[in-house]
């Protein structure tokens, strides 16, 4: 009876050991030890967070742009919308889900500006970061000059962001 307790503990302890040994090693096998020094050593590739790449966009005219981005959403201005002295237009370019609202001159197709919608589902944010990373944007470039469109009903919140090339 004795020696049947002992091979009972035995048992136990073994199982315990084992046990040990296998979250021991298999949270340090060699495909987790690398993933772990490839973590740490290497620095990972950034990942493109932008939707819209305006700095390579802000001197295009609609043509260009749509060679770019793709077929636009909108209609065209009618002849008589011009005859009545329509003089500019807007389109719209869908990417990623992401909404870009370009307005040009009907005459010479040159941009005037550009909108980038927020992606936030209730329409408004307050997160003017997220706002100039969709469009790889910063706020004192050269190239262009910025607005963040606040909304009308709650100022301290933006619908998103005017970006008009100089």
């Amino acid at each position: 009876m004795e020696s049947r307790k002992n091979l009972l503990k035995l048992w136990w302890l073994w199982l315990i050991i084992g046990f040990i040994l296998l979250l021991f090693f298999s949270s340090s096998s060699p495909k987790n030890r690398e993933k772990k020094s490839q973590n740490i050593n290497t620095p990972q590739p950034a990942t493109q967070s932008y939707v819209f790449d305006m700095p390579t966009l802000i001197d295009k005219d609609l043509e260009e742009l749509e060679t770019i981005l793709g077929e636009p959403r909108g209609l065209n201005p009618t002849e008589q919308q011009i005859s009545l002295g329509i003089k500019e237009w807007e389109k719209v370019f869908i990417k990623d889900g992401k909404e870009l609202l370009v307005t040009y001159k009907i005459l010479n197709n040159e941009i005037i500006d550009f909108f980038i919608s927020t992606d936030n589902p209730s329409g408004i944010t307050q997160d003017k970061e997220h706002l100039l990373e969709l469009g790889n944007l910063k706020e004192n470039d050269e190239k262009y000059s910025l607005e963040f469109v606040k909304a009308i009903k709650n100022p301290s919140y933006f619908t998103g962001i005017k970006v008009i090339p100089k």
